[in-house]
């Protein structure tokens, strides 16, 4: 009984290493990818892009996503309106002196669905993001897409807090291009 309990551990730990050995992280191509948001101020739709980013992609050994990293540097989110920049930037919106980094992290178990956790600011709450991949020209084509509601990580304060003002939902998309 004990040399059957042995066997099978050996036999885990063996499978373990194969799996961990056919996994394999893929390299971010930035020429071809980009992370973009978007909101509403005063009823009309606005967009931006984080200009500073890295993103970690794992893929199975079938070329399955199995789990999405991204960091975003706060300060580099331009919506193409400086003074609006400006006010998302301080500190009653990302405040990216004191928080410059947000985060996602999550993991896949079909490839076509991301749950996970999004950090802005001093929050950190659960973000599911829908995942489409395509393959081309050795290429991993990743796109996600999620809405997160802005007030439940504490962006906008004061007057900011008045939905009427600036929408409570803000839209992500990143089209994503990673070399294996």
């Amino acid at each position: 009984m004990r040399r059957v309990k042995q066997s099978l551990l050996a036999l885990t730990l063996g499978l373990g290493m194969l799996i961990s050995a056919a996994a394999s992280a893929a390299e971010l191509v930035r020429e071809n990818s980009e992370i973009r948001f978007s909101g509403t101020q005063m009823g009309r739709v606005f967009e931006g892009q984080a200009d500073t980013y890295t993103a970690t992609a794992d893929f199975s050994a079938a070329g399955q996503l199995t789990a999405l990293q991204l960091q975003i540097r706060a300060d580099s989110l331009d919506t193409q309106n400086a003074e609006r920049d400006q006010v998302l930037h301080g500190d009653e919106w990302l405040d990216a002196a004191v928080f410059p980094e947000m985060r996602f992290e999550g993991q896949s178990a079909d490839g076509e669905f991301i749950r996970g956790f999004l950090t802005i600011r001093d929050k950190t709450l659960p973000l599911d993001l829908a995942v489409n991949t395509d393959t081309e020209n050795r290429l991993v084509s990743l796109s996600a897409e999620g809405e997160f509601d802005r007030l439940a990580f504490g962006l906008g304060s004061g007057e900011w807090l008045d939905t009427a003002v600036v929408g409570a939902a803000v839209k992500f998309s990143a089209r994503l291009s990673f070399a294996p």
